[in-house]
């Protein structure tokens, strides 16, 4: 089953990617790290193969400062070892800790 998400993010204060707005203009290239809740914003059913495909939208993001980047790697690399069922290799992982900066 594959799972599209909604390009709309939440409004206000839960949405706490401005605090990072310039730095996206400045560096596009570079990567941040953010931790969100979503929820289920739609449900499409394909009539051509009856596949259902549900369609997340953030309700609230926020930007991981660096004082807790590692310990959000960390928490999204046994998330993700956990839903594959077998560990990590760094390559695989494809982002590092010492790559953020804070907002």
């Amino acid at each position: 089953m594959s799972t599209k998400l909604s390009s709309r993010l939440p409004k206000g204060t839960a949405n706490g990617l401005d605090v990072i707005a310039q730095d996206l203009i400045a560096d596009p290239a570079r990567r941040h790290l953010v931790v969100g809740i979503v929820d289920c914003t739609s449900v499409t059913t394909r009539h051509d193969n009856g596949a259902v495909v549900p369609t997340a939208q953030f309700c609230r993001i926020e930007v991981v400062a660096v004082a807790d980047a590692q310990a959000a790697q960390d928490l999204l690399r046994q998330a993700s070892e956990a839903r594959q069922g077998s560990p990590l290799l760094p390559l695989e992982f494809g982002y590092d800790a010492a790559e953020v900066d804070s907002p």
